[in-house]
């Protein structure tokens, strides 16, 4: 009895941490699409018996797309020197692990402004290596205050679509 509620009480209280991620954006334009790649974001869930706060970070340098020119542009534009991070932050459920789909409300800061962020439907999965936790959703330039990019005088489209992969794990 006494291990079961020395059990319960750990898992109210449990801590997780972000092992392994790839955040891909995808950006459009009329002539093409083109994608970047990060895998260096840095994760952390912490909750006490009351709620979990969120708090996740990756370096705008560390988004790839394979080409140089386009890695560079996309530094100026989302002014990556003055703002090197992007960071999604917020409360979710005690429940959050238990399985089951949610709707999260949070922050998204990013390019010097926060920007609320819901994400209509996640769904952590428990695996071996811990729980992946996978989603999407759309970012607008213009709502960051961004000038879009432009090729030949055609400027990309304003919704920047974001995917999320990753796994947590729990902390001894």
């Amino acid at each position: 009895m006494v291990y079961l509620l020395l059990f319960s009480l750990q898992s109210l209280a449990a801590n997780y941490t972000l092992s392994t991620s790839e955040i891909t954006y995808n950006v459009e334009h009329i002539a093409h699409s083109a994608q970047g790649l990060s895998k260096e974001a840095k994760g952390k869930i912490t909750c006490t018996k009351e709620k979990c706060k969120l708090l996740v970070a990756a370096p705008i340098k560390s988004f790839s797309s394979g080409d140089s020119n386009r890695d560079h542009h996309m530094l100026e534009t989302t002014k990556g020197a003055l703002n090197p991070m992007v960071v999604l932050k917020g409360e979710i459920p005690k429940t959050f692990f238990q399985g089951r789909l949610h709707k999260l409300n949070l922050k998204l800061l990013f390019a010097g402004k926060e920007n609320p962020l819901v994400i209509e439907e996640i769904n952590p999965k428990k695996s071996t290596k811990g729980y992946e936790i996978d989603f999407n959703f759309p970012l607008s330039l213009t709502e960051y205050e961004l000038e879009r990019p432009a090729l030949l005088m055609v400027p990309v489209s304003d919704e920047i679509k974001i995917t999320v992969k990753s796994t947590w794990e729990e902390e001894k």
